[in-house]
């Protein structure tokens, strides 16, 4: 799917509308793919659109259920919300992981990083 390949070299490039696009056509083409369904996420993520961020991270993820980049994605959103018991129950599958670490590491995710049922569920405390 060169779309893909446009909207990850549109991404890098700090295009996030040309991104977007690029990430749309790819879906076009195939409607629940989960790469597609994630890069844009992180496009309504980039623009500020939570709820678009969440909805579309949330049909990656249901798409693909060991997608990581829509569930740290959907785990960004929540944290900026502070909702620590979805964040709780999605990061979850992450204990252990290094993509645990990553996101505990990422700043829009600093809301949540001390939250007890956060830590208690990768069990930090």
């Amino acid at each position: 799917m060169h779309h893909l390949k446009d909207a990850h070299n549109a991404l890098v490039a700090g295009q996030v509308d040309a991104a977007a696009l690029s990430f749309a056509c790819a879906l076009d083409d195939a409607p629940e793919h989960p790469v597609a369904l994630a890069g844009l996420a992180l496009c309504h993520l980039e623009r500020g659109d939570m709820a678009s961020a969440f909805a579309t991270a949330e049909r990656a993820l249901r798409a693909d259920g060991d997608n990581h980049a829509a569930r740290t994605l959907l785990l960004r959103v929540l944290a900026s919300e502070g909702d620590a018991k979805a964040v709780a129950s999605l990061i979850a599958p992450l204990a252990g992981t290094p993509a645990a670490d990553r996101l505990l590491a990422d700043p829009l995710f600093a809301t949540m990083r001390d939250h007890p049922l956060v830590l208690q569920t990768l069990d930090r405390l």
